[in-house]
């Protein structure tokens, strides 16, 4: 698997390693990255050389999530089925990973990008990271299963943590010593891991798979009326006269 411009891609000892590598853009995730983390974590959960990922992010943010500048996301001519489909591939791929699943997030997640969090098995945060889901905002429907994962809004690190959300808290500076340690559990039994995984899962999986579409046909309605379109417009001329 090879590293992309908008994504990184590297493996050592077992530990696959990606990361979100648009800085400039705060991280947010354009189409072609949701496609290939799509296909990373599709052709990985078949990959016998792989016992685990880890997903962070380059620069200061984590990611500010799926990026409504993309004309792709922003522009009523795309259609829509084609729009939301990839939100239910993206978050499918999550759901049906096998292995071991680790979020290490370097700083402010917003959006996707934090319920997706909550279908990882370990997260572990910087004590710069911010949790931000303003679907409202945007006229959207909770997405990545949040409306039955998320028992309330996330906050700062301290509450994640307080609600089971995040697994640990790390002084922003030890990022880099962070990720190495955890290139260490690449020497994990892989058959093991993924054995406990699916006895823990078993019993949620096909719930998340059914609430993803669910969400995704909510979605779909919210872009077809034209509030989604309109709202992220409305968002970008307030935020031009800043």
């Amino acid at each position: 698997m090879e590293s992309h411009k908008e994504v990184i891609i590297s493996m050592e000892n077992g530990v696959r390693l990606v990361k979100f590598n648009r800085p400039h853009k705060k991280n947010a995730i354009s189409f072609n990255m949701y496609k290939i983390i799509i296909d990373i974590l599709n052709e990985d959960a078949k990959n016998d050389e792989v016992v685990l990922t880890v997903i962070t992010g380059t620069g200061n943010y984590y990611s500010s999530g799926v990026d409504l500048k993309s004309k792709y996301f922003s522009s009523s001519q795309k259609p829509v089925s084609k729009k939301t489909n990839l939100y239910l591939q993206f978050i499918d791929a999550f759901i049906r990973y096998p292995k071991l699943l680790i979020a290490v997030v370097n700083g402010p997640a917003i959006g996707i990008a934090v319920t997706t969090l909550a279908l990882c098995d370990v997260v572990y945060a910087s004590d710069c990271a911010t949790f931000s889901t303003p679907f409202l905002n945007f006229s959207l429907p909770p997405e990545g299963c949040s409306s039955y994962m998320f028992p309330r809004i996330m906050g700062k690190t301290e509450e994640a943590l307080k609600f089971n959300f995040i697994s640990k808290i790390f002084p922003h500076e030890h990022l880099e010593n962070q990720i190495k340690e955890l290139l260490n559990y690449g020497m994990l039994n892989r058959t093991f891991i993924t054995n406990c995984k699916k006895l823990i899962n078993n019993n949620i999986k096909n719930t998340l798979l059914e609430i993803n579409l669910i969400e995704e046909s909510a979605m779909e309605e919210s872009y077809r009326s034209g509030a989604v379109t309109k709202s992220i417009k409305a968002y970008f001329n307030e935020k031009s006269k800043l």
